[in-house]
């Protein structure tokens, strides 16, 4: 069952001069959630194509540290904007029920714990994929939907996102692999 309200965003001034804005949600949402006042780190997305703020539960990775995953999901990130911004630079396309969209999942890929499993995706099917294990990083790489829009302008992001997680992989004694399957979360 969807729970859909109105609330008001309350504008506080600090004593800096600067301002910020609050929500206040139902405390039933929250719990309902799984979040409490103990385990209250939640993830705020905003997509400013359709100017809506999503909501997610914040589950911390259980092998690595916040300055890790920090890092981690901070080049996956700019690797996939980079990808979505010269997509619609090439296509010259302004709007279109065709979109992207970035899944972010983990914690069971069949029968394997997996950490993360960070996927971009067009129009629901994926096309980039990253897992994170215990052990390794996992990169896959839908070709297919690439090599139609001409691979050679994409590459270039997918290639230095291969570069910067296997040094990160590096010093955090992982492993790192490439593939062309994207893996389901079964």
């Amino acid at each position: 069952m969807k729970y859909r309200t109105f609330i008001n965003a309350n504008f506080v001034k600090s004593g800096s001069g600067t301002m910020t804005a609050r929500l206040n949600m139902p405390v039933t949402v929250l719990r309902d959630m799984g979040i409490t006042e103990s385990d209250r780190t939640v993830i705020w997305e905003y997509n400013p194509i359709s100017k809506e703020i999503t909501l997610k539960k914040y589950f911390p990775l259980e092998t690595f540290d916040i300055d890790f995953e920090y890092k981690f999901v901070e080049k996956i990130n700019d690797c996939f904007d980079k990808i979505i911004f010269d997509y619609f630079e090439q296509t010259h396309i302004t709007g279109s029920k065709f979109t992207f969209s970035i899944s972010i999942g983990g914690r069971q890929i069949g029968n394997k714990t997996c950490e993360r499993d960070d996927c971009l995706m067009f129009d629901e099917s994926p096309v980039l994929q990253i897992l994170l294990q215990k052990n390794k990083i996992s990169i896959n790489v839908n070709i297919s939907f690439f090599e139609s829009l001409n691979f050679q302008p994409y590459k270039k992001y997918i290639e230095k996102l291969k570069v910067e997680l296997q040094e990160l992989a590096i010093k955090n004694k992982l492993s790192i692999e490439e593939g062309s399957e994207i893996i389901n979360n079964i």
